[in-house]
């Protein structure tokens, strides 16, 4: 008799959904941008690139495509950064002191999964000599990490920056500090301060569906979580998009924005249920327990 209360029991809170884990989790893109030294942000995509979608080619703005005028600013493989998409930002030439590149993917055409990571390491302003970026320059440079709405156009000068989830990382007020900035839509969420460090740094967006609709959003800097809230939308589609901006327009001002192992993996866990909900379930289980007590004491 013990065997059938125990699946009774399990087979209630599975229902309920207060207990579930994933299914299965997928890896559904991965970039290491191992590859030659190249303009062509395309170049060796089928040994650089894994992951269920496939190979993923990279949409960029006006000017900066294969064979471009600005087409030096943006590549892999550059000698100084070997196995990364390389930006050179610069403020010598207003056209190219904003770059911006992004899979050709809408991931919103993904089915059957609730919750996304989508993580990659970068470096705001990585200098020529190699050594690690902080605020003390003058150039006000940052770097953009986007998922959701609008992305890299080449009829465009700029993707639409104030759509989906914005992830800015960099040197907004030249020379005063190291700083993060957090948008929906075009809305300030959340911005702080982060000390610079030797390396890369690691950006990741977590998003988890929840019950009622929309996703409980998390950010992440160097592993630990700097904001979460809950965006009550769905994502329409959701494309991502990398950008590199020097902010200072003037002689001499450049910078480079380093972007390396992008990765997107989902999972299909039971949606986050709302507080409201654990109450009323956790009350049907209590209930449900007592229910076995009384049956087995007969």
């Amino acid at each position: 008799m013990r065997k059938i209360y125990t699946l009774v029991l399990t087979t209630a809170i599975l229902a309920s959904g207060v207990i579930g884990g994933a299914a299965y989790a997928d890896l559904i893109f991965n970039d290491s941008f191992n590859a030659a030294s190249s303009n062509d942000l395309n170049s060796e995509l089928a040994t650089r690139q894994t992951g269920i979608i496939g190979q993923v080619n990279y949409n960029e703005c006006w000017g900066t495509g294969n064979g471009g005028p600005g087409d030096y600013t943006t590549q892999v493989g550059n000698p100084s950064n070997p196995d990364a998409l390389f930006f050179h930002t610069t403020g010598n030439n207003t056209n190219w002191s904003s770059l911006w590149a992004g899979p050709d993917y809408n991931f919103a055409q993904l089915t059957g999964y609730t919750n996304w990571d989508y993580e990659l390491v970068a470096d705001p302003m990585r200098e020529a000599s190699n050594t690690y970026w902080d605020a003390v320059a003058s150039d006000q440079p940052k770097l953009v990490f986007k998922i959701g709405a609008g992305y890299p156009d080449r009829n465009l000068a700029s993707p639409d920056i104030n759509s989906g989830i914005v992830f800015e990382l960099g040197d907004f007020v030249d020379a005063s500090g190291n700083l993060y900035n957090l948008y929906d839509n075009g809305v300030n969420l959340a911005s702080g301060a982060f000390t610079s460090h030797q390396g890369n740094y690691d950006l990741k967006i977590s998003t988890k569906k929840v019950v009622s609709g929309g996703y409980d959003i998390d950010f992440f800097l160097d592993g630990s979580k700097i904001y979460s809230y809950t965006r009550a939308t769905d994502f329409t589609s959701n494309n991502i998009t990398l950008g590199g901006i020097v902010e200072y327009t003037g002689a001499d001002r450049a910078g480079t924005q380093i972007f390396d192992n992008l990765s997107v993996n989902a999972s299909n866990a039971a949606p986050v249920p709302e507080p409201s909900s654990i109450l009323i379930l956790s009350a049907g289980l209590v209930s449900g327990l007592a229910s076995i007590k009384l049956r087995r004491r007969k």
